[in-house]
């Protein structure tokens, strides 16, 4: 039998036992899933002005640059 032979004859028995099944799937019930609740919570800002904000973001980039040159020395 050639490989189209097989794939025609198991469409044919899925669809064959998937008809039989089919008025039992007329009255399953679906399973509702119960959504999720999201809170979103309110963002704090301690800094007003943007330029104080982009300020101490450029403070923390380089702290963190210096730590990494820091452990990079002491590495090698």
């Amino acid at each position: 039998m050639s490989a189209n032979t097989n794939d025609r004859r198991a469409a044919f028995v899925r669809g064959f036992w998937s008809g039989l099944a089919s008025p039992a799937n007329l009255f399953a019930d679906a399973v509702s899933v119960k959504p999720v609740e999201v809170r979103v919570n309110t963002l704090h800002r301690s800094i007003v002005n943007p330029a104080d904000a982009m300020r101490a973001d450029w403070m923390q980039v380089g702290a963190d640059i210096h730590a990494a040159i820091k452990k990079q020395k002491q590495a090698v």
